[in-house]
């Protein structure tokens, strides 16, 4: 249950600032909770959030959560354009 809330606090603030900046450097201490937090289904569910809401293309910062988030890959959805 305590995951659950921490996703559900976190993942507006990531997407909001994947929207303003096309990344997630100004997140950088929120991505460290979330890779030991959160297991690969929180995982994709918070990919699918910041794809839905941050307003940006995936391909803009797809490749960086995969590099952050290493071995996801094959559980995340194709890319949408």
């Amino acid at each position: 249950m305590e995951e659950a809330s921490f996703l559900d606090s976190v993942k507006s603030d990531i997407a909001r600032y994947v929207g303003k900046t096309e990344g997630f450097a100004l997140v950088t201490d929120v991505i460290e909770q979330c890779k030991l937090r959160l297991d690969t289904d929180e995982i994709v569910t918070l990919y699918e959030y910041i794809r839905n809401e941050s307003g940006r293309l995936e391909d803009e910062w797809r490749d960086e959560f995969v590099e952050i988030f290493s071995n996801i890959e094959p559980f995340l959805p194709e890319a949408q354009y």
